[in-house]
């Protein structure tokens, strides 16, 4: 998702589960797409379990994945 001009963002209809959340700086074209990003991104996300029906807030610090 991407965030608000004031640093919010939200997700719909995610089913229950374990999540791994990070806020990103601009990311290449296609580049959030490869699997080597991804591999960067979950070792500095904050993971996140979700269950049924149940909403969460997290705190996000912006970051620059290589």
């Amino acid at each position: 998702a991407r965030a608000t001009t004031i640093g919010g963002y939200r997700f719909y209809g995610l089913p229950a589960g374990d999540y791994f959340v990070a806020a990103i700086d601009e990311v290449e074209p296609g580049a959030w797409q490869t699997p080597e990003f991804f591999e960067a991104a979950s070792r500095r996300a904050t993971r996140v379990s979700v269950g049924p029906g149940e909403t969460k807030t997290v705190n996000l610090v912006r970051q620059t994945i290589r």
